[in-house]
């Protein structure tokens, strides 16, 4: 049996939110997705990468928009992880030259960096609607990322 989880990750990867602004995302959490069986809201002590699982098909130069290399972005992967988290420090992108981080690169399904996640397993609603991620930005007062993970 696969899985599917909804997981809100914040655009600011070093940010962890006040313990009442995540109990407030969880309350709204469980309204949002009733049938969910788990929601579950974690901060960690360095940055981790916060992935789509199957869903993760390629990703590509925020700039250009050209599709990158799986294989260069895997060594960037390895270069920038350290101890128990990612450093995620900028490097030229092979397309154009332009200087990002493996944090701005644009992935397919979405894909990020943090020290914060607030997640819902199973949560059987399909896709969450502008006026939710509105809401949750709303919340933790700055912008958001929304990881669609099948596993």
């Amino acid at each position: 049996m696969s899985d599917e989880w909804i997981s809100i990750i914040l655009k600011d990867p070093d940010y962890v939110p006040p313990i009442e602004i995540q109990r407030a995302a969880e309350t709204y959490f469980k309204e949002v997705t009733p049938e969910a069986s788990q929601i579950k809201s974690q901060g960690f002590n360095e940055i981790q990468f916060f992935d789509a699982g199957g869903n993760f098909s390629s990703l590509a130069c925020p700039y250009c928009k050209k599709d990158l290399d799986i294989e260069g972005w895997q060594e960037k992967m390895d270069d920038g992880f350290v101890g128990s988290g990612f450093v995620l420090k900028e490097f030229a992108l092979p397309c154009c030259g332009e200087k990002g981080s493996l944090n701005t690169l644009e992935y397919y399904f979405e894909q990020g960096f943090g020290k914060y996640i607030l997640s819902a397993m199973n949560p059987n609603i399909g896709v969450l609607e502008q006026d939710t991620i509105d809401t949750f930005e709303s919340i933790f007062r700055q912008e958001v990322k929304v990881i669609y993970r099948h596993l």
